[in-house]
């Protein structure tokens, strides 16, 4: 598939394998999908504002509110119409509006919308716990630190049309983009910290191998999601019958 032309300024950072990366694997597989069935496609990079509020504004009208709890992770809440939204502004954003092209992607890649639901959840739950143990750990970001990281991956895109179409691409806004980004910055506060707290020596390593060390550390902090979703405090609900992302006759 295409790949965005985006180079980070912070190289070790798109190698992190951890879960809360920038780019879900939803929107790999939808944007995969597209570009070899021919189906939907980004719109011309100056209509990209324009098409992701037309696409918002559809999304609002399509369905109604349904106030419903998707997940729950200690005292904080995902909704289910967050997750809905997520699943609907991919699908749309690759042109997939129509029963049969949606059921068409759902077959060529052996997926039901249970599936795509379960992805975006385990993404939000790890974040959540990410967030969570980055907090008590006092790792968490300032917004002067996270202004500068975003500014630092916006200015890899070679001009404000290649940003708004990467982002019209991978069905995102900036909010979202911003989102994620704040996710993956946590992500790998937290690698660090973990890997660090597990390798005997650590502090005898160099600055060059203690980045080698945490850029591979994904299986660590895999290791540790496991973990607390294991220790309880992580409840999931059953998918609603009438999302409105289901397979249609």
């Amino acid at each position: 598939m295409p790949r965005p032309k985006h180079v980070p300024k912070k190289a070790g950072r798109s190698a992190l394998v951890g879960v809360a990366v920038a780019v879900v694997a939803i929107v790999a597989l939808l944007c995969a999908w597209g570009w070899a069935s021919g189906f939907g496609g980004a719109p011309e990079a100056e209509d990209a504002s324009s098409a992701a509020s037309s696409s918002v504004d559809a999304a609002e009208e399509a369905w109604p509110s349904s106030g419903l709890v998707a997940a729950k992770v200690g005292e904080v809440t995902i909704p289910e119409d967050e997750v809905t939204e997520e699943i609907m502004d991919l699908r749309e954003s690759m042109g997939l509006e129509s029963a049969d092209a949606w059921n068409e992607f759902l077959d060529s890649m052996g997926y039901e919308p249970e599936t795509l639901r379960e992805q975006v959840l385990t993404r939000r739950v790890d974040e959540a716990l990410i967030a969570e143990e980055c907090e008590a750990r006092g790792l968490g970001l300032s917004d002067a630190e996270f202004e500068a990281a975003f500014e630092e991956e916006k200015a890899g895109f070679a001009s404000a049309d290649a940003w708004n179409a990467y982002l019209e691409n991978y069905g995102m806004d900036e909010a979202a983009f911003k989102e994620r980004l704040r996710a993956n910055l946590l992500s790998e506060r937290l690698q660090g910290a973990l890997v660090a707290q597990s390798r005997d020596g650590w502090d005898e390593l160099d600055e060059a191998e203690r980045e080698q060390a945490i850029l591979g550390g994904a299986e660590v902090l895999n290791q540790w999601l496991a973990e607390r979703r294991e220790e309880g405090g992580v409840s999931v609900q059953a998918m609603p019958e009438d999302v409105p992302y289901g397979r249609a006759s």
